[in-house]
């Protein structure tokens, strides 16, 4: 727990992103696998539901403290964060805990989903007995379900690409997907020769930012490719081994809320990769945003609601071909490649080819940039 809260502390006192990435540099090559495991779990986002009431803390604080309630509360508005606020409270007792993360995770959170309040209660507070107040903190963050650190998936793999000596697209597909946070599973995150097994496993999503500056900064209009920015959800589509699998940029395996997509991986070959947009399209056009939010989080789907929002993957790029891994291929010729493929699936495929704008020059860009709104889109995405 040491080395975690001091990695916290450290990423949470700076703004720099090099000092960030130093800081877990250090982290995951000094720290257990077993515990370097379950820091990266947390670290990219992921966390345990809540098993502890704040408010159950909040009573108990005061009570260890000896402090009426109304002071914790007061303390709470002051310093606007509960677990630092209860941190804070609770008198300092000791050197802290050397239990490693893992440790923490298996006998100090699990276990609090199945006791009763007077089991937690004991455990709690022979925790807090043992723990320094920056260790408290993060403690609290962790059976709160509130961890948050300011720290971008982006640089806990470039970190962790640097302490592997690989390419950080590699570690970052192999972050993707499915992975436990076991010594094993990090291990083999870490391993130069580590090939990708899991058949299930989507690629990095390479998402869209704002142009700031003039168009014309880009250079030669014909050495971009232009194509209109739509308002869904950025999704892949996975044929391999018989299956189909649809992952969201937010790495949401949602293929059973889908059915369309299911039957468009149907008549896909195997071994292929879709990028695209989840869109609810209906006569040639998409219906606004809030049409497609009824579909989600849904595993079962009615026939009204499939027809009323009837879902297209609206393609951008073919990342994968009989199993090759195409992304080191110029975008043209990935384009061309998935043309082809675009030619062979049947017409009422729940399927759309993203199209190009023809536009001559950045001026013919800007003047159709106007028309978005229209078409039902947010602007354009322009690709290199």
């Amino acid at each position: 727990m040491r080395l975690f809260t001091q990695l916290y502390t450290e990423l949470d006192e700076t703004n720099r992103t090099g000092e960030k990435v130093a800081a877990l540099v250090r982290y995951f090559a000094a720290a257990p696998a077993a515990d370097a495991a379950w820091a990266l779990y947390f670290l990219t986002g992921q966390r345990f539901k809540r098993v502890m009431s704040a408010t159950l803390l909040r009573t108990w604080v005061a009570e260890e403290a000896g402090l009426p309630r109304w002071l914790v509360e007061e303390s709470y508005d002051a310093v606007g964060d509960v677990a630092e606020t209860l941190a804070l409270l609770l008198p300092e007792q000791g050197d802290g805990s050397d239990l490693p993360l893992h440790r923490i995770v298996e006998e100090r959170i699990a276990p609090l989903r199945t006791l009763d309040e007077a089991g937690q209660r004991a455990l709690v507070t022979r925790t807090w007995a043992e723990m320094t107040t920056p260790q408290r903190f993060v403690w609290h963050k962790l059976i709160t379900g509130s961890f948050r650190v300011g720290v971008g998936r982006t640089l806990v793999v470039r970190a962790l690409a640097q302490v592997a000596g690989i390419d950080p697209a590699v570690m970052a597909h192999r972050i993707m997907g499915a992975w436990e946070p076991t010594a094993a599973d990090f291990r083999a995150l870490l391993d130069p020769d580590t090939q990708q097994a899991d058949h299930s496993q989507p690629y990095p999503f390479y998402l869209a930012y704002p142009l700031e500056g003039a168009v014309e900064s880009l250079g030669p209009r014909d050495a971009w490719q232009i194509e209109w920015k739509w308002d869904g959800i950025r999704a892949q589509v996975i044929k391999r081994q018989g299956d189909v699998l649809v992952w969201t940029r937010g790495e949401d395996l949602v293929t059973d809320s889908y059915p369309e997509m299911q039957a468009l991986g149907a008549v896909l070959p195997d071994g292929v990769v879709l990028d695209g947009e989840l869109l609810v399209w209906q006569e040639g056009a998409p219906l606004p945003f809030n049409v497609l939010q009824q579909r989600l989080g849904r595993k079962q789907i009615s026939a009204r609601l499939l027809k009323e929002a009837p879902v297209i993957l609206m393609t951008y790029d073919l990342l994968e071909v009989a199993g090759a891994d195409l992304r080191a291929l110029p975008l043209a010729a990935r384009r061309a490649r998935l043309e082809q493929l675009a030619a062979t699936l049947p017409a009422d495929a729940a399927f759309a080819l993203s199209p190009i704008v023809a536009a001559p020059a950045w001026e013919a860009v800007a003047a159709l940039r106007e028309a978005s709104r229209e078409r039902g889109a947010e602007g354009f995405m322009l690709k290199r």
